[in-house]
């Protein structure tokens, strides 16, 4: 406090005095406020953050407000200010153990609101069974989860760092994998990479390498997105070591898939295609249809880059009546935009433009703004095909208003 000049020391002196005077549970929770990282803390996770009822946890909050010691920052969310914030962490002191805790409540609180979300998001996605406490709360659908997923997104970010400084490795990494779902839906590459980074050094320090392996993984799927493919090859090279120590033939024939998409690019297409076929037969022998499902769709794809069209259609229309079947609505959206892609190369414009059609509907349903972006681009392409000039024109200015990377594809 030596180093601060004058309108500090009367600020420092004006927190001393407030903080002073707040009774012991304002107090407490004034102190706790501090262990969670992010810009700010909607009322049920004060609660859960605190150990106290919502109630309680609002009164509490609402007179720390009063008090000028946290402010609003939107409906029943509150926030310390800056300032605050660092004289709070120097003075309004809890013991580690006690923040440890708090930590931890917090991020069981969080993780079972982002595993509710992505349930809703990725139904069929393989979750490991994180031993959470019973859910107290939910989403009343698919658009709360993402609204929910949309706010809290610089919390979740900072609350992998949390854990990771608190020590609470577990939830550190399984919050990360969680989140996958949402980056990858939404593309939001860099906060999928900070956090699985965190993640890998949360695993790495519980020496579990399952989880390591799992999140190595997963980022390589960001980075492959990100167009940084010796970077993705880096992830499933190590993430395959892991999964072979540990026997995880499952998480191994997903890294093979993943692995697959590297050496496609780089032009290595037999052995890409004989490692998804491989795993297309694990899939099946293991009763997984979704993910056989996807990598069909995957070796679709593959094979319309290869020219090999007319097998592309037939697997990517497997692919879709499988997606179908299952109820996997955003994996039949990117099937329809593969098979609207196959159909275009091959001159069929009438049923291209019924794939591409059925996508942008689909995913209004699930609300993936850059695979109706896509579709919006194939829509295009047919009428510039056409000459329809005014008519691809309105389908790319759609396409890059949902999507503004889109015109880069």
């Amino acid at each position: 406090m030596a180093e601060l000049d004058d309108d500090e020391r009367s600020v420092s002196a004006t927190f001393d005095l407030s903080c002073q005077e707040l009774p012991p549970d304002q107090r407490r929770m004034f102190a706790l406020l501090t262990v969670h990282r992010g810009p700010d803390i909607d009322v049920s996770g004060a609660a859960a953050l605190a150990g106290t009822g919502v109630r309680q946890a609002e009164r509490l909050l609402d007179r720390l407000c009063k008090a000028r010691l946290i402010d609003h920052a939107g409906p029943g969310r509150y926030r310390l200010l800056d300032q605050v914030r660092v004289f709070a962490a120097e003075h309004a002191v809890l013991p580690l153990a006690d923040r440890e805790v708090a930590a931890g409540r917090l991020l069981d609180h969080v993780l079972g609101m982002a595993e509710a979300a992505d349930v809703l998001l990725s139904p069929h996605r393989y979750r490991p069974d994180f031993g959470l406490p019973p859910a107290t709360s939910g989403f009343a659908g698919l658009a709360e989860a993402k609204a929910w997923l949309a706010v809290e997104l610089p919390n979740l970010v900072a609350l992998c760092r949390t854990a990771l400084v608190y020590g609470v490795y577990n939830r550190c990494w399984q919050l990360a994998y969680t989140l996958g779902g949402y980056f990858y839906l939404a593309r939001l590459w860099d906060p999928w990479i900070e956090t699985h980074t965190m993640a890998i050094a949360a695993a790495r320090n519980l020496g579990d390498q399952r989880a390591e392996a799992m999140t190595l993984n997963n980022m390589g799927v960001a980075y492959v997105d990100r167009g940084e493919r010796d970077q993705a090859a880096a992830c499933y090279q190590r993430a395959l070591g892991l999964f072979r120590v540990v026997g995880d033939e499952h998480g191994l024939s997903n890294c093979l898939v993943n692995l697959a998409w590297v050496r496609h690019y780089q032009g290595n297409h037999a052995v890409a295609l004989r490692d998804m076929w491989r795993a297309v037969e694990f899939y099946r022998h293991a009763a997984s249809a979704g993910n056989a499902a996807i990598t069909l769709r995957g070796i679709a794809l593959m094979q319309v880059d290869m020219g090999a069209v007319t097998y592309a259609i037939r697997h990517a229309a497997d692919s879709l009546a499988a997606f179908r079947r299952l109820g996997m609505t955003l994996d039949a959206v990117l099937a329809l935009n593969i098979l609207g892609h196959a159909y275009f190369k091959v001159g069929n414009h009438t049923r291209a433009a019924a794939c591409y059609r059925e996508a942008i509907a689909l995913s209004e349903q699930n609300g993936s703004r850059s695979e109706a972006a896509r579709a919006e681009l194939g829509l295009s392409r047919i009428a510039t095909a056409a000459g329809r000039a005014d008519e691809a024109a309105g389908h790319l200015a759609r396409a890059e208003r949902l999507h503004p990377a889109a015109g880069d594809h």
